[in-house]
C-alpha cells in the first residue's frame, strides 16, 4: 500500500507516501485472562493462552502477532523488541475493538474508615457536614513507583520555574499524579483535607502516599461503590528506547498516572521509537499525556530514525495535559481520523505544553480529518518550534478554550499549510501564530471566535530559530469564510497578504487590525492602505453545529468572491477535487454546505 494521500499534497509540493504493507503473521500468540487455563507459563495457544499481555510481549518476534481477548488487564505492557520492517512488524491487537482494557489502576476492596487527623475534625465541623472517608492503599500495589507520592512537575526542569509564581500552576504542579475513580468517574484532587468540605467527588492524599481521604460523589457510602486507584505510569510502553515497527490496535487504555512533560511519557508511549502504527484504540482518563510519539523532549539526543508513525482512528479523551504529543523532530507523521474530547482538563495552559495535539519540530507531518471537541485549557492543534513543510487540513475543531487558538503554529520559518479546516466556538483565536513566517491559511471556515479569526503576530523577534530571529512575514490568508468572530484578520506588519475571503459579521471593533503600530481598520481602509482583501466580499454567513450529530452546516447569502484555485489545496473538506480554474471560498467545493 505504497499509496499517496488523496491529493493532500505537502507544502514542499510532494505527496505524503505511506510505508505501510499488508500484515502477514508468521505466528499468533493468544492472551485471554478469562480462559480457565490462562497462565503466563503457557505457550500462548488458543487452548493454553497467556494470562497477561506483558508475558506475550516478552517473547513475540518480528512478523508475529499478539492477539488479546476481551478482559481487563491491570498491567504495564512492555514490548521487548522491534519489528524488522513494514512486512515484519510486531503486532498487538485486540480480538474485539474496545474489548481488551489495559488499565493502570487497581480496584480497592479494603476497608473504608472515617477520616482522622490532618484537619479532619475541621473539615467535618457543623451538623450538616458530609462524611469523609479514608482508604489505606496496599503497598503491594506499587512496584517501584507510587504516583500518590510523586508530584506532577518534574523537578529538574529549570526553564519552568517561572510557573511557580502563578498560583494555579503551582498548585497543579504539586498535586500528586495518582488518580481516583468512583464507578469510572474521575474525582478531583484538592490541596488540603479541609477543602473536601467544599465539594463532593474529591480526594486528598497524605504525605505517605498510602492514605487517601475521599468525599464520594453524592456523599454515598464508599463501601457500596466501585473505586479504582491509579498505580502505574504507563499502560503500554517499551522500557527499551528507539524500538521500531510496532503496531498497537483496538485496545482501551486508561487511568495512567504520568508526569507533566517534559519529558513526555504517555499512557501509550512509543518511547522514542519509529514506524509505529497506532490505530483504533481508546485512550482515556489520563493524568497528563495520552499518547507520545516523539523524542519525548527537545533536550533529547537525536535518534538515528525518528517519527514515521501512522496514528489513525483512535479516540482520545480526558487527558490532563495533551491527548497526543511529540517533542523532538517527529518526522513524516500521519495523524488522521482521530477523535479528541475533553483534553487539557488540568487547565494549566500557561505551562505552555497543553493541547489536544501538541508537536515540536515536525518534519512533513500530515494532520488531517481529526475531530477535536471541548479542549479546555489548551489549543486544539499546536505545532511548536521549527515545524517544516507540515500540513493541518480537513479537521473539525469545536469548543476550544485557549489563550492562543483552535490551531496554533509557533516559531516556524519554513512553509506550513493550514487548510480546509472547520474551527468553531473558540474561546480565543480561531487560528493563531507568533514568531513564524510563511504560513498559508486557505479555505478554512472559522466562526464564533471570541478573539480574531486569524491572528498572526510577532511575539519575540529575538527568538532564534534556524539561525535567525522571527519576522512574522509572508503569511497568506486566502479563500476562507469568517463569521461572527470578534475581529477577522490581525497582522503584525504589512508584509503579509489576505484576499478572496468571505467576511461575515464581526464584533464591531473593526474587522481588521495591525498591531505595529496599532490600527483598527474597516474593509475600505484595509484595502486602500495595505492593498489587502481587494477581492473579498461581505456576506451574511450562518453557521450551525449539532453537538449530538457532530455535523456543521454553513449557508452564505450574498455574492461569493471568485477565487483562484490554489495548487496546495486541490481538494475540499470531503476530499473531493476542486475544479480547474475559479473555485468557491471556504472548505466546501460548493461554498455553503454541510460537514
Amino acid at each position: 500500500m505504497n499509496n499517496s494521500s488523496s491529493l493532500d499534497i505537502m507544502p514542499d509540493g510532494t505527496d505524503f507516501i505511506s510505508w505501510e504493507r499488508p500484515a502477514v503473521f508468521a505466528r499468533t500468540l493468544h492472551v485471554d485472562a478469562g480462559h480457565p487455563n490462562a497462565d503466563d507459563i503457557n505457550p500462548g495457544t488458543t487452548a493454553a493462552p497467556f494470562a497477561s499481555i506483558d508475558a506475550a510481549a516478552k517473547i513475540v518476534l518480528p512478523g508475529e502477532r499478539v492477539l488479546v481477548h476481551p478482559g481487563v488487564y491491570r498491567e504495564w505492557v512492555r514490548p521487548a523488541r522491534s519489528g524488522e520492517g513494514p512486512e515484519a512488524m510486531v503486532h498487538f491487537e485486540a480480538t474485539e475493538p474496545g474489548g481488551a482494557v489495559i488499565s493502570a489502576s487497581e480496584v480497592y476492596d479494603g476497608d473504608w474508615l472515617p477520616s482522622a487527623g490532618w484537619g479532619a475534625s475541621r473539615a467535618a465541623a457543623g451538623k450538616e457536614s458530609p462524611a469523609l472517608w479514608m482508604a489505606k492503599l496496599p503497598r503491594a500495589w506499587f512496584d517501584g513507583y507510587n504516583p500518590f507520592t510523586a508530584v506532577n512537575m518534574v523537578q529538574t526542569m529549570e526553564q519552568f520555574e517561572f510557573a511557580l509564581e502563578i498560583p494555579n500552576l503551582k498548585t497543579a504542579f504539586f498535586r500528586r499524579r495518582g488518580l481516583v475513580f468512583q464507578n469510572g468517574r474521575r474525582l478531583q484532587q484538592v490541596h488540603k483535607l479541609p477543602d473536601l468540605r467544599g465539594q463532593d467527588g474529591a480526594y486528598w492524599v497524605e504525605p505517605d502516599g498510602l492514605t487517601v481521604h475521599v468525599r464520594p460523589f453524592g456523599d454515598v457510602d464508599p463501601a457500596a461503590q466501585h473505586f479504582e486507584f491509579s498505580t502505574r505510569e504507563h499502560c503500554f510502553a517499551p522500557e527499551t528506547r528507539y524500538l521500531g515497527y510496532i503496531r498497537v490496535a483496538g485496545f482501551v487504555m486508561e487511568h495512567a498516572a504520568d508526569a507533566f512533560p517534559v519529558p513526555q511519557g504517555g499512557a501509550l508511549s512509543a518511547s522514542r521509537g519509529h514506524h509505529w502504527i497506532i490505530e483504533e484504540n481508546t485512550v482515556r482518563q489520563i493524568n497528563s499525556v495520552g499518547i507520545d510519539v516523539g523524542l519525548q523532549s527537545w533536550l533529547s539526543e537525536k535518534a538515528e530514525i525518528s517519527g514515521h508513525h501512522l496514528i489513525r482512528r483512535n479516540t482520545i479523551e480526558a487527558c490532563g495535559i495533551c491527548g497526543l504529543a511529540g517533542a523532538g523532530a517527529p518526522e513524516n507523521l500521519l495523524v488522521e481520523d482521530n477523535t479528541f474530547r475533553d483534553c487539557c482538563w488540568q487547565d494549566v495552559e500557561r505551562y505552555f505544553e497543553c493541547a489536544a495535539i501538541k508537536f515540536h519540530l515536525t518534519r512533513r507531518a500530515l494532520i488531517r480529518r481529526n475531530r477535536i471537541f471541548d479542549t479546555q485549557g489548551g489549543s486544539g492543534i499546536w505545532l511548536d518550534w521549527d515545524n517544516r513543510h507540515s500540513r493541518v487540513c480537513r479537521n473539525l475543531i469545536v469548543g476550544t478554550r485557549s489563550m492562543f487558538g483552535g490551531v496554533f503554529i509557533e516559531a516556524s520559518h519554513t512553509a506550513n499549510l493550514i487548510d480546509n479546516n472547520i474551527i468553531l466556538d473558540t474561546d480565543g483565536h480561531g487560528i493563531y501564530s507568533h514568531d513564524s513566517d510563511r504560513i498559508t491559511l486557505a479555505h478554512n471556515l472559522i466562526a464564533r471566535s471570541t478573539k480574531a479569526a486569524v491572528f498572526l503576530c510577532l511575539g519575540d523577534a529575538k527568538r532564534w530559530v534556524q539561525g535567525r530571529g522571527a519576522t512574522s512575514r509572508r503569511h497568506r490568508v486566502l479563500n476562507n469564510i469568517f463569521a461572527d468572530n470578534d475581529t477577522v484578520v490581525e497582522f503584525d506588519n504589512p508584509y503579509n497578504h489576505s484576499d478572496y475571503n468571505v467576511l461575515g459579521r464581526d464584533g464591531g471593533k473593526g474587522p481588521f487590525r495591525i498591531h505595529r503600530p496599532e490600527q483598527n481598520l474597516d474593509l475600505d481602509a484595509w484595502r486602500e492602505f495595505h492593498g489587502w482583501d481587494k477581492h473579498s466580499a461581505r456576506a451574511t454567513v450562518t453557521v450551525t453545529f449539532g453537538h449530538d450529530s457532530q455535523t456543521c452546516s454553513c449557508t452564505v447569502a450574498g455574492a461569493l468572491p471568485v477565487c483562484p484555485r490554489l495548487p496546495e489545496a486541490q481538494v475540499d473538506y470531503y476530499g473531493q477535487p476542486r475544479a480547474e480554474g475559479a473555485v468557491c471560498p471556504g472548505p466546501f467545493s460548493a461554498g455553503g454546505a454541510q460537514a
